[in-house]
């Protein structure tokens, strides 16, 4: 019964009209941006990433989506002053996890780049009824689209839990009006983990009316650029996406 209430609520909320349309042309596959969004508007978000490997009896596994999912719930709201709150939720043990999170989007006088500051604080369960926290601390930058097509985007983050840096790398290259391409790169920088992948992602972006869709291959189901930062076991390919709906109240 729970599960289906939950599931009623994602339909309501992703089909829901709001009251006047805002948009978040710029956001990423897993990377964060400086954000676009204005005094009282709201971004909320839901992702699947999936545990099967894409490439492995993709019809019948219907590209891996059988073997179970990674799901997350976030949410986005820009309070003004260039200050925005977030939060997320993240359902599946042992990742079962959830933080809170501010962003602050610097002026700069140079419009052709933008910069944001973030700090997270973050709880998830390492195994049952033991939690870990620690805060996670990123500068975000954007350059405005070069050649009115190409957006670059660079994320340099400090991981207060693994005590590491970590960096994600990434562009959007508009092919048409509503639909875009999106690559993104994480080099590991440094870290305790042996025998680990950089990880990649790539996929398409489809722009809507007060929606927007990812669907994306990786070599993680990872959720948040945190953990994408530490890098993947392998370099079997996964499939996912992501629902972005945006609201003004």
């Amino acid at each position: 019964m729970i599960r289906k209430k939950s599931n009623f609520l994602l339909i309501v909320l992703t089909a829901l009209p709001g009251f006047i349309f805002a948009y978040e042309k710029y956001a990423m596959l897993n990377l964060s941006v400086p954000s676009d969004l204005e005094a009282r508007q709201m971004q909320f978000t839901i992702v699947h990433r999936f545990y099967g490997v894409a490439t492995e009896k993709p019809l019948e596994t219907f590209f891996g989506m059988q073997g179970g999912a990674n799901p997350g719930l976030g949410l986005r709201v820009f309070v003004g002053s260039g200050i925005g709150i977030s939060g997320s939720y993240v359902f599946n043990s042992p990742l079962k996890a959830y933080s809170l999170g501010i962003q602050y989007k610097i002026p700069f006088p140079i419009r052709i780049f933008q910069f944001q500051v973030e700090a997270e604080y973050f709880s998830f369960e390492q195994a049952i009824n033991c939690r870990k926290y620690h805060m996670f601390f990123q500068m975000v930058s954007r350059i405005e689209p070069l050649f009115n097509r190409l957006t670059p985007v660079i994320n340099l983050g400090y991981d207060g839990y693994n005590e590491n840096l970590g960096l994600g790398l990434g562009g959007d290259i508009q092919l048409t009006k509503n639909l875009h391409f999106i690559g993104e790169y994480y080099p590991i920088l440094n870290s305790d983990l042996k025998d680990r992948n950089n990880i990649f992602a790539f996929g398409l972006k489809m722009l809507t009316y007060g929606h927007q869709f990812h669907f994306l291959l990786s070599n993680s189901y990872g959720l948040g650029n945190r953990i994408l930062m530490q890098g993947a076991d392998s370099n079997d390919l996964h499939f996912g996406f992501t629902i972005h709906r945006f609201f003004e109240f």
